[in-house]
């Protein structure tokens, strides 16, 4: 699978945060779904994601990370 860049996805999705995309699928429950979606994501993004994740106090990292990673 061809990674994309953040700006991309957002069109893909039609959203202006993708991240949040991520993370609406954990709490929905489609957890393949949010690993296939982080895996879409360019390497450097995927860091930008992670560091954004855990500065967040409103989501649980510790449990989306281990769905994703």
């Amino acid at each position: 699978m061809a990674r994309k860049s953040l700006k991309t996805l957002n069109k893909m999705y039609e959203t202006e945060n993708f991240f949040n995309v991520i993370i609406e699928s954990y709490i929905n429950g489609h957890l393949a779904q949010c690993k296939e979606q982080y895996n879409m994501m360019k390497p450097q993004d995927q860091k930008t994601f992670l560091m954004d994740l855990v500065w967040n106090d409103y989501v649980r990292a510790i449990e989306i990370m281990r769905v994703i990673l």
